[in-house]
C-alpha cells in the first residue's frame, strides 16, 4: 500500500480504505465487527459463523473489490483464522496474520485459510 501512497497520494489511499472499509460494511450482518486494525490491514469477527460461511464471505468481498472501479488499483490478500476456545487472541491474531503473510508472499489477492493445529511459536 505504501507504493500506492507514494504514486497516487496518501489522500488517495484514504479514499481507497474509506471504499475498502465501506464495501466490507455493507457485508456484514448486525453481529458482526469491522475494524481497521492498523495501516492497511482490517479485522472481520464473525461470530457464529464456520469457516465454509468466513470463506464465501471474503471471496464475496474480494470479487467485490476487483471489480470497483474505485478499488481496482490495490489487491486484496486475506488471512482467515477461525478461533480455536482454548488460544489466546493473541494466537487467533498471529495465526490470522501468518495466513495473511502467505496469500501475500504467494503471489497476493488471495484468501489463506490458516491451520488451526499450528499455535502461535510453532
Amino acid at each position: 500500500f505504501k507504493r500506492f501512497n507514494d504514486s497516487f497520494g496518501h489522500q488517495a489511499g484514504d479514499q481507497i480504505l474509506r471504499s475498502l472499509a465501506a464495501l466490507m460494511s455493507s457485508r456484514m450482518r448486525s453481529q458482526d465487527v469491522v475494524c481497521r486494525f492498523g495501516g492497511e490491514e482490517f479485522s472481520l469477527l464473525l461470530p457464529d459463523t464456520d469457516t465454509k460461511g468466513a470463506l464465501e464471505l471474503v471471496e464475496e468481498i474480494r470479487a467485490k473489490a476487483h471489480e470497483s472501479p474505485s478499488l481496482t488499483h490495490i489487491t486484496f490478500s486475506t488471512g482467515i483464522a477461525t478461533w480455536d476456545f482454548e488460544e489466546s487472541a493473541e494466537e487467533l491474531l498471529a495465526r490470522s496474520d501468518a495466513a495473511l503473510y502467505e496469500a501475500k508472499d504467494s503471489g497476493r489477492n488471495k484468501v489463506i485459510l490458516s491451520n488451526n493445529t499450528t499455535k502461535c511459536g510453532e
